[in-house]
Protein backbone atom coordinates (compact mmCIF):
# COMPACT_ATOMS: atom_id res chain seq x y z
CA UNK A 1 0.00 0.00 0.00
CA UNK A 2 3.13 2.27 0.88
CA UNK A 3 4.29 1.81 -2.66
CA UNK A 4 0.90 2.62 -4.29
CA UNK A 5 0.70 5.93 -2.48
CA UNK A 6 4.06 6.87 -3.58
CA UNK A 7 3.89 5.73 -6.88
CA UNK A 8 0.96 8.14 -7.51
CA UNK A 9 2.91 11.26 -5.76
CA UNK A 10 5.41 10.91 -8.36
CA UNK A 11 3.34 10.77 -11.01
CA UNK A 12 0.88 13.51 -10.58
CA UNK A 13 3.70 16.39 -10.28
CA UNK A 14 4.79 15.24 -13.18
CA UNK A 15 1.59 15.09 -14.88
CA UNK A 16 0.81 19.03 -13.47
CA UNK A 17 3.92 19.65 -15.04
CA UNK A 18 2.70 19.06 -17.89
CA UNK A 19 -0.64 20.62 -18.30
CA UNK A 20 1.12 23.86 -17.02
CA UNK A 21 3.53 23.44 -20.20
CA UNK A 22 1.33 22.76 -22.98
CA UNK A 23 -0.99 25.68 -21.32
CA UNK A 24 2.21 28.09 -21.44
CA UNK A 25 2.34 27.16 -25.34
CA UNK A 26 -1.48 27.62 -25.86
CA UNK A 27 -1.56 31.09 -23.97
CA UNK A 28 1.75 32.86 -24.28
CA UNK A 29 2.40 35.62 -22.51
CA UNK A 30 1.72 39.11 -23.77
CA UNK A 31 3.78 41.43 -23.30
CA UNK A 32 2.52 45.07 -23.58
CA UNK A 33 5.47 47.87 -24.35
CA UNK A 34 5.31 51.28 -23.06
CA UNK A 35 8.56 51.59 -24.97
CA UNK A 36 10.40 49.50 -27.34
CA UNK A 37 12.99 49.79 -30.49
CA UNK A 38 13.34 47.54 -32.61
CA UNK A 39 16.18 47.47 -35.49
CA UNK A 40 15.48 44.27 -37.02
CA UNK A 41 18.71 43.17 -37.30
CA UNK A 42 18.14 39.01 -37.74
CA UNK A 43 18.96 36.62 -40.89
CA UNK A 44 16.84 37.35 -44.11
CA UNK A 45 13.60 35.00 -44.54
CA UNK A 46 10.19 34.89 -43.49
CA UNK A 47 9.03 37.42 -40.62
CA UNK A 48 6.84 35.38 -38.63
CA UNK A 49 4.36 35.59 -36.19
CA UNK A 50 6.96 34.19 -33.45
CA UNK A 51 9.66 36.85 -34.27
CA UNK A 52 6.59 39.65 -33.98
CA UNK A 53 5.68 38.74 -30.81
CA UNK A 54 9.72 38.49 -29.72
CA UNK A 55 10.47 42.22 -30.73
CA UNK A 56 6.57 43.91 -30.58
CA UNK A 57 5.50 41.69 -27.43
CA UNK A 58 2.11 40.42 -28.38
CA UNK A 59 0.05 40.65 -31.78
CA UNK A 60 -0.21 38.26 -34.92
CA UNK A 61 -0.59 38.72 -38.78
CA UNK A 62 -3.88 38.26 -39.94
CA UNK A 63 -4.88 35.50 -43.07
CA UNK A 64 -3.82 37.56 -45.69
CA UNK A 65 -2.05 40.33 -44.47
CA UNK A 66 1.69 39.08 -43.44
CA UNK A 67 3.40 39.91 -46.34
CA UNK A 68 6.19 40.50 -44.36
CA UNK A 69 9.90 39.70 -44.45
CA UNK A 70 13.37 40.29 -43.15
CA UNK A 71 15.87 41.67 -46.15
CA UNK A 72 19.40 43.37 -45.11
CA UNK A 73 17.74 44.04 -41.52
CA UNK A 74 14.96 45.91 -42.44
CA UNK A 75 11.32 45.30 -42.44
CA UNK A 76 10.40 44.71 -46.05
CA UNK A 77 6.40 44.84 -47.06
CA UNK A 78 5.23 43.28 -50.20
CA UNK A 79 2.47 44.57 -51.85
CA UNK A 80 1.26 41.64 -53.90
CA UNK A 81 0.47 41.75 -57.64
CA UNK A 82 -3.00 41.90 -58.66
CA UNK A 83 -4.22 42.18 -54.91
CA UNK A 84 -5.72 45.57 -52.71
CA UNK A 85 -6.98 45.62 -49.03
CA UNK A 86 -6.46 41.47 -48.65
CA UNK A 87 -4.31 39.08 -49.80
CA UNK A 88 -0.98 41.67 -49.57
CA UNK A 89 0.48 44.40 -47.42
CA UNK A 90 1.55 43.76 -43.52
CA UNK A 91 -0.59 44.84 -40.77
CA UNK A 92 -0.87 44.28 -36.91
CA UNK A 93 -2.09 45.79 -34.45
CA UNK A 94 -0.17 45.93 -30.99
CA UNK A 95 -1.30 46.49 -27.71
CA UNK A 96 0.23 48.78 -26.01
CA UNK A 97 -0.52 50.27 -21.95
CA UNK A 98 -3.10 53.11 -22.27
CA UNK A 99 -1.70 56.10 -21.95
CA UNK A 100 -2.65 59.83 -22.75
CA UNK A 101 0.51 60.63 -25.41
CA UNK A 102 2.33 57.92 -27.83
CA UNK A 103 5.62 59.16 -29.94
CA UNK A 104 6.24 56.72 -32.85
CA UNK A 105 9.36 56.97 -34.58
CA UNK A 106 10.34 54.85 -37.92
CA UNK A 107 12.72 54.86 -40.92
CA UNK A 108 10.58 54.37 -44.32
CA UNK A 109 11.66 53.83 -48.21
CA UNK A 110 9.42 53.42 -50.97
CA UNK A 111 11.26 51.47 -53.52
CA UNK A 112 12.82 53.58 -56.76
CA UNK A 113 9.80 51.73 -58.93
CA UNK A 114 6.71 51.97 -56.62
CA UNK A 115 3.80 51.82 -58.77
CA UNK A 116 2.43 55.43 -59.61
CA UNK A 117 -1.25 55.57 -58.42
CA UNK A 118 -0.74 53.25 -55.51
CA UNK A 119 -2.81 54.34 -52.52
CA UNK A 120 -2.66 52.75 -48.56
CA UNK A 121 -2.12 53.15 -45.31
CA UNK A 122 1.00 53.50 -42.87
CA UNK A 123 1.50 53.19 -39.58
CA UNK A 124 0.12 55.08 -36.12
CA UNK A 125 -1.72 54.01 -33.47
CA UNK A 126 -5.89 53.21 -32.45
CA UNK A 127 -7.50 55.03 -29.37
CA UNK A 128 -9.93 53.34 -27.40
CA UNK A 129 -11.85 50.70 -28.91
CA UNK A 130 -9.53 51.51 -32.34
CA UNK A 131 -12.04 52.05 -35.01
CA UNK A 132 -10.79 51.83 -38.76
CA UNK A 133 -11.79 50.26 -41.70
CA UNK A 134 -14.86 51.95 -42.95
CA UNK A 135 -16.27 52.41 -39.28
CA UNK A 136 -16.95 55.91 -39.24
CA UNK A 137 -20.31 55.94 -38.35
CA UNK A 138 -19.87 53.56 -35.33
CA UNK A 139 -16.62 56.30 -34.51
CA UNK A 140 -19.62 59.02 -34.46
CA UNK A 141 -22.57 57.18 -32.57
CA UNK A 142 -20.43 55.62 -29.68
CA UNK A 143 -17.78 58.15 -29.34
CA UNK A 144 -15.18 55.82 -27.59
CA UNK A 145 -12.47 55.11 -30.16
CA UNK A 146 -10.68 56.04 -33.22
CA UNK A 147 -7.15 55.72 -35.08
CA UNK A 148 -4.67 58.25 -36.09
CA UNK A 149 -2.94 56.81 -39.48
CA UNK A 150 -0.79 58.00 -42.25
CA UNK A 151 -2.06 57.77 -45.65
CA UNK A 152 0.18 57.13 -48.63
CA UNK A 153 -0.26 58.46 -52.17
CA UNK A 154 2.06 57.66 -55.43
CA UNK A 155 1.87 60.53 -57.74
CA UNK A 156 4.49 61.16 -60.26
CA UNK A 157 7.77 61.07 -59.13
CA UNK A 158 6.67 61.66 -55.23
CA UNK A 159 4.76 59.94 -52.56
CA UNK A 160 2.44 62.17 -51.05
CA UNK A 161 1.44 61.50 -47.09
CA UNK A 162 -1.63 62.67 -44.83
CA UNK A 163 -3.79 62.29 -41.68
CA UNK A 164 -5.98 59.27 -42.27
CA UNK A 165 -7.78 59.83 -39.16
CA UNK A 166 -11.22 58.36 -37.21
CA UNK A 167 -12.94 60.33 -34.20
CA UNK A 168 -16.04 61.19 -33.25
CA UNK A 169 -16.25 64.22 -35.39
CA UNK A 170 -15.60 63.02 -38.26
CA UNK A 171 -17.59 62.81 -41.44
CA UNK A 172 -18.35 60.03 -44.15
CA UNK A 173 -17.48 56.09 -43.56
CA UNK A 174 -13.70 56.36 -44.03
CA UNK A 175 -10.83 57.81 -42.41
CA UNK A 176 -10.36 62.25 -42.83
CA UNK A 177 -7.61 64.35 -42.72
CA UNK A 178 -8.21 66.67 -40.17
CA UNK A 179 -6.22 70.01 -41.41
CA UNK A 180 -5.93 69.05 -44.66
CA UNK A 181 -2.29 69.30 -44.81
CA UNK A 182 0.49 67.02 -46.28
CA UNK A 183 3.88 66.16 -47.15
CA UNK A 184 6.12 64.13 -49.85
CA UNK A 185 8.70 62.38 -50.30
CA UNK A 186 10.71 60.25 -53.16
CA UNK A 187 10.97 56.93 -53.76
CA UNK A 188 13.71 55.35 -53.05
CA UNK A 189 15.50 57.58 -50.16
CA UNK A 190 15.16 56.95 -46.79
CA UNK A 191 13.05 59.09 -44.53
CA UNK A 192 12.56 59.24 -41.10
CA UNK A 193 9.33 59.46 -39.76
CA UNK A 194 8.01 61.32 -36.17
CA UNK A 195 4.36 61.04 -35.10
CA UNK A 196 3.11 62.10 -31.65
CA UNK A 197 -0.76 61.51 -30.80
CA UNK A 198 -1.81 63.78 -27.77
CA UNK A 199 -5.57 62.73 -25.88
CA UNK A 200 -7.90 65.59 -25.52
CA UNK A 201 -7.64 66.34 -21.44
CA UNK A 202 -11.24 65.24 -20.96
CA UNK A 203 -14.45 63.46 -22.90
CA UNK A 204 -15.59 66.92 -23.16
CA UNK A 205 -12.63 69.11 -24.23
CA UNK A 206 -11.21 69.73 -27.67
CA UNK A 207 -7.54 70.12 -27.06
CA UNK A 208 -5.95 66.98 -28.33
CA UNK A 209 -3.42 67.35 -31.32
CA UNK A 210 -1.45 65.24 -34.28
CA UNK A 211 1.96 66.13 -35.02
CA UNK A 212 3.95 64.58 -37.71
CA UNK A 213 7.50 65.36 -38.57
CA UNK A 214 9.52 63.89 -42.10
CA UNK A 215 13.34 64.02 -41.38
CA UNK A 216 12.79 66.96 -38.86
CA UNK A 217 11.38 69.41 -40.33
CA UNK A 218 7.64 69.54 -38.54
CA UNK A 219 4.97 68.76 -41.49
CA UNK A 220 1.81 68.35 -39.72
CA UNK A 221 0.55 69.68 -36.55
CA UNK A 222 -3.16 69.65 -35.83
CA UNK A 223 -4.35 71.27 -32.84
CA UNK A 224 -7.98 71.80 -30.77
CA UNK A 225 -8.52 67.62 -31.48
CA UNK A 226 -11.74 65.53 -30.14
CA UNK A 227 -11.11 62.61 -30.69
CA UNK A 228 -13.46 60.52 -28.07
CA UNK A 229 -16.91 61.32 -26.34
CA UNK A 230 -16.26 58.95 -23.62
CA UNK A 231 -13.86 58.74 -20.92
CA UNK A 232 -13.59 55.05 -21.12
CA UNK A 233 -12.26 55.68 -25.27
CA UNK A 234 -9.51 58.41 -24.03
CA UNK A 235 -6.70 56.50 -24.26
CA UNK A 236 -3.95 55.97 -26.83
CA UNK A 237 -4.42 51.73 -26.89
CA UNK A 238 -2.50 50.00 -29.35
CA UNK A 239 0.32 50.62 -32.15
CA UNK A 240 -1.17 49.81 -35.70
CA UNK A 241 1.92 48.66 -37.41
CA UNK A 242 0.09 48.06 -40.49
CA UNK A 243 0.84 49.39 -44.22
CA UNK A 244 -1.05 47.67 -47.37
CA UNK A 245 -2.42 49.13 -50.54
CA UNK A 246 -6.20 50.68 -49.94
CA UNK A 247 -9.58 50.15 -52.15
CA UNK A 248 -9.04 53.83 -53.54
CA UNK A 249 -5.91 53.36 -55.61
CA UNK A 250 -4.74 51.57 -58.38
CA UNK A 251 -4.21 48.11 -58.52
CA UNK A 252 -0.85 46.60 -58.57
CA UNK A 253 0.49 45.68 -61.65
CA UNK A 254 3.73 43.91 -60.04
CA UNK A 255 4.87 43.26 -56.36
CA UNK A 256 6.09 46.50 -54.94
CA UNK A 257 8.24 46.98 -52.07
CA UNK A 258 8.72 49.30 -48.90
CA UNK A 259 11.24 49.13 -46.56
CA UNK A 260 11.09 50.25 -42.80
CA UNK A 261 13.72 49.96 -39.75
CA UNK A 262 14.43 51.64 -36.65
CA UNK A 263 11.34 51.34 -35.21
CA UNK A 264 10.53 53.42 -32.02
CA UNK A 265 7.61 54.17 -29.97
CA UNK A 266 7.36 55.59 -26.29
CA UNK A 267 5.19 57.10 -24.07
CA UNK A 268 5.22 60.96 -24.12
CA UNK A 269 6.46 63.69 -26.70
Amino acid sequence: MKMKYGYLLIICPIFLGSVFKVNAQLNPEKTKYAERKINFNIPNGMYANEMLRKDFGNGSFPVGRGFAAIEDSTYKITFKKGEKVSNTGAAVQVEIPPADTYTLQYRIKYDSDFQEGLHGKQFGFDIGVGYDGGRGAEARANGNGGSVRIQFDAHGEIISNQLYVYYCEMTGAFGNNPGNQHYTMERGKWNTIRMTVTMQSSATASDGRIEVWCNGIKQIDVMNMHFVNLESGRKITRLAFESFPGGGGAVPLYDNHLFVDDVHWWQGR
